[in-house]
C-alpha cells in the first residue's frame, strides 16, 4: 500500500506542477485608462491616414487611366499622321517624276529645235 500512496502522491505532485505551468506562456500587460485612450486616439489617426492613402491611390489610378487613354489617343493620331505623310510623299514623288518628264520633254524639244535651226542656217 505504501507504494500505491507514493504513486498517488507523485501523481498529485505532477498534476500540481502541470497545472501551474502556463502552456501559452501569455504575459499580461496592464495599462492605464489614459494609455488606453491614447492608443484608441492613435488607432483612429492611423485609420484616417490609411483612408487618405486609399483615396490618394484611387485618384492616382484614375489619373493613370486618363494618361494611358491620352497616350493611346496620341499613338492613334501619330499612326494617322504617318499614313498621311506616306501618301503625301508618294504624291510628291509622282509630281517630281512628272516635272522631270516635262522638263526632259522640253529639253529634248529645245535640243531638236536647235539642231534644226543649226542645220537650216548652215
Amino acid at each position: 500500500m505504501r507504494n500505491g500512496s507514493k504513486k498517488i502522491a507523485l501523481l498529485l505532485l505532477l498534476a500540481l506542477l502541470v497545472s501551474s505551468f502556463s502552456f501559452s506562456q501569455e504575459k499580461k500587460y496592464y495599462i492605464t485608462e489614459s494609455q488606453l485612450i491614447e492608443l484608441k486616439k492613435l488607432q483612429k489617426e492611423q485609420e484616417k491616414k490609411l483612408t487618405e492613402q486609399e483615396k490618394l491611390i484611387q485618384e492616382q489610378e484614375k489619373q493613370l487611366d486618363e494618361s494611358n487613354s491620352a497616350i493611346l489617343n496620341l499613338n492613334n493620331q501619330m499612326d494617322e499622321l504617318e499614313k498621311s505623310l506616306k501618301k503625301s510623299q508618294t504624291r510628291n514623288v509622282l509630281t517630281e517624276i512628272k516635272i522631270g518628264a516635262i522638263s526632259f520633254g522640253i529639253g529634248a524639244a529645245a535640243g531638236a529645235a536647235a539642231i534644226i535651226i543649226y542645220n537650216v542656217t548652215r
